[in-house]
């Protein structure tokens, strides 16, 4: 097993930033269970750095490939290739997979349409939420925040393998969907009729949007109908509103609740 060299050390902190993994098409993944998740799923690893223990776990398990370039390193080493404020034992890089803008969305189920999300942690956890609640994809703004980010990456834990994201232009994608399909397209807002005396529809999209700006204009123009979480405080006293996030899981759990077998 050979020892991580200075030029590898270099590469991986390079990746921290979005520049390079595009120039690269690799990202970071960090830690026992995000670098198994990987593994698991087939993403095509290409090389994973850490302790004699951590490596001895990644390969020895069962989807480890051949291909896989395993280098031991020191705490130092990962403290400085780590993008986490605590380093784990172990950290992978792995290749982008393939994708395709043109990619058609399946209409017979929820579809999560996501404007301008900024926020890493938010997209993560969005990621490991829909893919609870089973949706295999997520169509984002092209200025929501990259998937790649290391950030992000941490907070989905394994589910970005799983889901598909298509970043896309999504005024038009929206009337392409709506024109297609004839189902609605649900605009989560802050005035819209209440989630919980509404009945879900079976198939449709639902726009999520920005932290502090919300759905912008022109999606919102897309929008054919309106759904908001009520908020069961007295007025005036309550929060603003809720975290995106968190939001979501209202909303899908919701859903699944009306369509648990879609």
């Amino acid at each position: 097993m050979s020892m991580l060299s200075n030029n590898q050390l270099k590469w991986v902190r390079s990746l921290h930033q979005k520049k390079f993994r595009e120039e690269e098409g690799c990202f970071l993944a960090e830690g026992n269970k995000v670098v198994e998740e990987a593994l698991q799923t087939g993403m095509t690893v290409s090389l994973i750095a850490g302790t004699p223990e951590f490596l001895h776990r990644m390969k020895s398990h069962p989807a480890a490939s051949a291909g896989i370039e395993f280098v031991e390193c020191t705490r130092q080493q990962l403290d400085r290739m780590s993008s986490l404020s605590t380093a784990p034992d172990g950290l992978a890089v792995i290749r982008k997979p393939a994708t395709s803008h043109d990619e058609v969305v399946p209409s017979d189920h929820l579809v999560l349409v996501l404007d301008g999300i900024r926020d890493p942690g938010n997209l993560g956890t969005i990621l490991r939420i829909a893919d609870w609640f089973g949706l295999p994809s997520l169509v984002v703004s092209e200025d929501t925040v990259e998937e790649f980010n290391p950030k992000v990456v941490q907070a989905a834990m394994g589910s970005l393998f799983r889901t598909k994201i298509r970043r896309t232009k999504l005024d038009t994608f929206l009337a392409a969907y709506i024109a297609a399909t004839a189902h609605p397209v649900l605009a989560a807002t802050m005035d819209g009729p209440d989630l919980f005396k509404s009945r879900f529809p079976k198939s449709a999209c639902l726009v999520l949007g920005n932290e502090s700006e919300g759905i912008r204009p022109e999606v919102l123009s897309c929008c054919t109908e309106r759904i908001s979480i009520p908020g069961y405080f007295k007025s005036g006293q309550g929060p603003e509103s809720l975290n995106v996030a968190v939001s979501s899981a209202v909303l899908l759990a919701e859903y699944r609740r009306v369509h648990p077998d879609q």
